[in-house]
């Protein structure tokens, strides 16, 4: 049991030197984005469960230590250490002791995570004065980014006005496009996803990040859709170099990495459906998540026939 244990917790581990290799240019540039951010908010959910799972196992191995018949029936620590019982179990304790605190530190940051969210939400509303029609464009003098969509009573979009006001329609229309993408399909759910799953495992930040930009480019191709690939890329860039300072909000059309974005736009001529790169990035973390979950999976069985046969 211990061995699948510790490799199910390593998993991501494994899967982050694979991460940094621009996973999002793969998922999101060589598979229609709608598929790269599904298949990244699967693997975020998976490999966040792994986790936990794997640390309430390693509470319960540590603590199986002081039990000779658990000893007994699982793989133990008396192996390595001539049997002595009290050194096994005072590393059992340990251990357990780890897991733990582990445990504990994980719902702290899952708890602050929360939190953080609600705070945005709740900051959201208040830019949106009360009354105003679902779906409304909010025009804001000093908006925190030069577009962005606000999740919060039925949906809108928020604009800095003294932007909003320079940038010729063509653009304005497809800031509106884009936006409204985010709200249409509920990005922002996605990004919830993400706060919480990398608040499990910190390890999981290359994912939430490459998810971010596959979000960006989803509403990028939604919004190439209607007004064409050239002019949209060409407002994404005019949103981004007008901003006074980088955009920290999140579901912005100046968000994301913004060359990667017009470049993608500029160079093919729609969003390819599948294409070699995308499927072997596909397939390496499947398999990958696959692997961590039938390794947790294995422990978890093992451990309860043990204590159902004590």
């Amino acid at each position: 049991m211990s061995i699948a244990v510790f490799l199910a917790l390593c998993a991501p581990v494994v899967l982050a030197p694979v991460l940094r290799s621009a996973p999002g240019r793969h998922l999101a540039d060589h598979l229609r984005p709608a598929w790269g951010a599904a298949l990244l908010a699967v693997a975020l959910v998976g490999f966040a469960a792994v986790t936990l799972v794997g640390l309430g196992l390693l509470v319960g191995l540590g603590a199986a230590q002081w039990n000779p018949v658990l000893v007994g029936r699982a793989w133990s620590l008396a192996g390595a250490f001539d049997g002595r019982p009290v050194l096994v179990a005072q590393l059992g304790t340990v251990l357990a002791a780890a897991g733990a605190l582990a445990v504990v530190v994980v719902g702290v940051r899952v708890g602050r995570a929360l939190v953080s969210l609600g705070t945005q939400y709740r900051a959201a509303r208040r830019l949106v004065p009360a009354g105003t029609p679902a779906g409304s464009l909010v025009e804001l003098p000093g908006a925190p980014c030069p577009a962005q969509a606000l999740p919060v009573r039925g949906g809108h979009v928020l604009v800095d006005a003294g932007g909003w006001a320079s940038l010729p329609q063509r653009h304005r229309d497809v800031v509106l496009a884009h936006e409204r993408s985010h709200l249409r399909h509920r990005h922002d759910l996605y990004l919830v996803v993400a706060a919480l799953a990398t608040a499990a495992n910190p390890l999981l930040g290359p994912l939430a990040r490459a998810l971010t930009y596959t979000l960006e480019r989803w509403a990028d191709e939604d919004a190439a859709a209607e007004s064409g690939r050239p002019t949209a890329a060409h407002a994404v860039a005019a949103v981004a170099l007008a901003a006074p300072r980088p955009a920290a909000a999140v579901l912005g059309v100046s968000g994301g990495v913004v060359p990667r974005r017009v470049s993608a736009l500029l160079e093919s001529p729609a969003a390819p459906t599948v294409s070699r790169p995308g499927v072997a990035t596909a397939l390496v973390v499947v398999a990958t998540l696959g692997a961590a979950a039938g390794l947790a999976t294995h422990a978890w069985t093992d451990l309860l026939q043990i204590l159902a046969t004590r």
